[in-house]
């Protein structure tokens, strides 16, 4: 007899993925006293609707005529600055000045059900899915399957969003599109700083723009910053400050901190 040919690799993970994982977690997430407790239904509800649209994506890929072609080789450009506005505190750095109260924040209205968003919360909601979790990492290990994934980015994005719910090992999730470095702009005038970034450009390099503009949290011009400030709300905050050519001593520049929503 003619010895049977395996399905290529991409027919395989997905047949994996939609016959039977995605079932068997479907099978498992019913309203428990164990399990979803706080929310209770409504968070189940939710769960069992992103599993489905991730099992409805799978079948949408499988059923295919052919997957989709590789994107095409773009030019090098400039890495993508994402500048978020911040104001500057009315104080102004004087060593002898004080900086002003925050004023008191309203009572948060009451939220609605939301699935949670953090690595692994899926398995801490449900811990019969570990067996789940270790046969996925498994075929997640195998080079044909590797190349299957880097060859389909909508499988890679199906694959990343449940390999992230089930708190798969980090190395194995396929990466997604890199996205740009978030800075806090100093005088919240992003259109500004955007221009300042492009005219920058034309005379010097990316990297030394970052080292005469930009001023990370762990920078020693930025802890004399707080130190002459006297303020510590920026303890926790990791993002760095876009100053611009604008940027001043530590001792007379005002410090940004984020625009609360």
């Amino acid at each position: 007899p003619t010895p049977a040919v395996p399905p290529p690799p991409r027919t395989r993970v997905l047949t994996y993925l939609g016959a039977h994982l995605l079932p068997a977690l479907l099978a498992c997430v019913v309203p428990r006293a164990d399990a979803a407790s706080r929310h209770g239904a409504p968070l189940t509800v939710l769960i069992r609707a992103r599993l489905a649209g991730i099992a409805a994506t799978l079948h949408q890929l499988l059923t295919a005529p052919k997957p989709p072609k590789p994107p095409r080789p773009r030019p090098p450009t400039p890495p993508k600055l994402r500048l978020v506005p911040a104001v500057v505190s009315e104080y102004f750095c004087y060593p002898e000045g004080t900086p002003p109260e925050p004023p008191p924040a309203p009572p948060p209205p009451e939220k609605p059900v939301r699935l949670p968003t953090h690595y692994r919360w899926l398995t801490k909601l449900f811990p019969e899915f570990l067996p789940d979790r270790h046969a996925l990492e498994d075929r997640l290990r195998e080079q044909d399957v590797k190349d299957a994934i880097a060859a389909d980015p909508r499988l890679a994005k199906a694959i990343r969003k449940l390999a992230w719910m089930l708190g798969v090992q980090r190395s194995l999730i396929p990466p997604a599109r890199q996205r740009g470095q978030v800075f806090l702009v100093a005088d919240s005038n992003v259109a500004k700083a955007r221009a300042d970034y492009a005219e920058g450009l034309k005379t010097m390099t990316h990297e030394e723009i970052m080292r005469k503009w930009v001023k990370f949290p762990d920078d020693p011009w930025m802890r004399r910053a707080r130190e002459v400030a006297r303020d510590k709300r920026h303890n926790h905050d990791k993002r760095p400050v876009w100053f611009g050519p604008d940027l001043k001593p530590p001792e007379f520049q005002p410090i940004p901190y984020p625009i609360r929503e």
